[in-house]
């Protein structure tokens, strides 16, 4: 009794992986001319080669500098003439290529 149930338990898992296919991420949004990418725990930021910051992720702490706490799946242009840029956890600094500080978040 017992080798029947795995045998039809296999048997189905088969079955399934076969009928129904594997389905990828989808992605919302490319972004193109990546100069540089910083990930943290939650939220992300791509420098890209025109020096403008994107940001996208969650936001619950305003981690993305778009003045909301609205999380977003599609990145986000944030300013521009970023020369470098750090994430944390719920924090974000950019280094401006004036020699300026940003930081928001949790700060």
């Amino acid at each position: 009794m017992k080798k029947k149930i795995i045998s039809f338990a296999i048997l189905f898992a088969l079955l399934v992986a076969y009928l129904v296919p594997p389905t990828s991420p989808t992605v919302k949004a490319a972004i193109s001319d990546v100069k540089m990418v910083a990930a943290g725990s939650y939220h992300t930021a791509i420098i890209k080669t025109d020096n403008s910051l994107w940001m996208y992720g969650d936001n619950s702490s305003g981690q993305l500098g778009d003045g909301t706490q609205t999380a977003s799946a599609d990145p986000i242009k944030i300013m521009t003439g970023v020369k470098d840029v750090a994430v944390g956890r719920k924090t974000t600094v950019a280094l401006k290529t004036d020699g300026s500080v940003w930081v928001w978040g949790n700060n």
